[in-house]
C-alpha cells in the first residue's frame, strides 16, 4: 500500500516539476493545493487497508492532483521557477498530518 502511494506520489511530483508553474506568491499558493489533495489522498491510502473504499478516494485524489498540475502546465517556466515551486511543495507536504 505504502508502495503505490510512493510511485503515485513520485509520478505527480514529477508532473509537477517537469510542467511547473510561474509567480513568487502564486508559487506557494500553487504548491498549497497541490499538497492539500497529496496529503489527503496519502491519509485515505494509510486507512485503504482497511477498507477498499479509502482506497477509491485517494486514487481520486491522486487524479485530482495530476489534473491540478496540468493545469499549472507553462504557468512557470523558468529552471528558478520551477526549483522554487519544488521547494514550496517540499515544505507544504511536510506540514501533512
Amino acid at each position: 500500500m505504502k508502495r503505490i502511494f510512493r510511485i503515485l506520489s513520485v509520478l505527480i511530483f514529477t508532473s509537477v516539476m517537469i510542467t511547473s508553474c510561474g509567480g513568487s506568491s502564486s508559487i506557494e499558493k500553487d504548491a498549497k493545493k497541490v499538497a492539500e489533495v497529496l496529503c489527503e489522498a496519502q491519509q485515505l491510502m494509510s486507512k485503504a487497508s482497511t477498507n477498499a473504499k479509502y482506497m477509491d478516494e485517494a486514487m481520486k485524489l491522486t487524479s485530482k492532483a495530476t489534473a491540478l498540475t496540468e493545469e499549472m502546465k507553462g504557468k512557470y517556466t523558468s529552471e528558478s521557477e520551477k526549483k522554487e515551486f519544488a521547494k514550496a511543495l517540499i515544505k507544504e507536504m511536510g506540514n501533512c498530518d
